[in-house]
C-alpha cells in the first residue's frame, strides 16, 4: 500500500470514494435520510468542485491511498488565508476501513502542514460519527468547542 500526494488521473476515483462515503458519514447523524436528501443537504456538488480545486491549488493537497493500483481512500487538507489547516475531508472505501489507512493519511497530511509551517490544524467532525472522532483524538487533536443546531 502507498501513501502519495494525489495526480490529476486520480479524480474519478476520489469522486467516487467520496460519495460513497458521504452517505455513510451524514447516516452517523441522520440516520432516517435519504441519499437524495444527503446529496443535497452535505452540498456535494459544491464539495466535488472543491476536490477538484485542491488538485491545481498550491495552499491545498489531496493524499490518497492506493493498493495495488487502485486509490481506496483519500484525504483533503487545506490551508486557509489566516494561516489555519483544516483536515476538510477524508474518506476510505468501505471495505478497506479499519486497517489504519485513514491513521497513515492523516499522518502525511499533518508533515505537509509542518513542511507548510502551519501549527493551527483543525477538523470538524459530526457528534455522532465516533469512527473519525477516534481517528482524530489518536492524531492528537483535542475537542475545542460545539457548534450546536436546530435543523427541521
Amino acid at each position: 500500500m502507498a501513501i502519495r500526494k494525489a495526480e490529476k488521473k486520480d479524480f474519478d476515483a476520489v469522486k467516487n470514494i467520496y460519495l460513497e462515503g458521504v452517505v455513510d458519514e451524514f447516516h452517523t447523524q441522520y440516520p432516517k435520510k435519504s441519499r437524495t436528501i444527503i446529496f443535497r443537504e452535505s452540498f456535494v456538488p459544491e464539495r466535488l468542485k472543491s476536490i477538484k480545486k485542491a488538485f491545481k491549488s498550491k495552499n491545498e493537497v489531496i493524499i490518497v491511498s492506493e493498493d495495488n493500483g487502485e486509490v481506496i481512500g483519500f484525504g483533503h487538507f487545506k490551508i486557509y488565508k489566516n494561516k489555519i489547516g483544516w483536515i476538510e475531508k477524508e474518506y476510505i472505501k468501505a471495505s478497506f476501513r479499519k486497517r489504519g489507512i485513514a491513521t497513515k493519511i492523516i499522518q502525511k497530511g499533518l508533515k505537509w502542514f509542518k513542511k507548510m509551517k502551519i501549527n493551527n490544524i483543525r477538523a470538524a467532525i459530526f457528534v455522532n460519527n465516533n469512527p473519525s472522532s477516534k481517528l482524530i483524538k489518536k492524531s492528537g487533536f483535542n475537542p475545542r468547542h460545539i457548534v450546536w443546531e436546530k435543523v427541521k
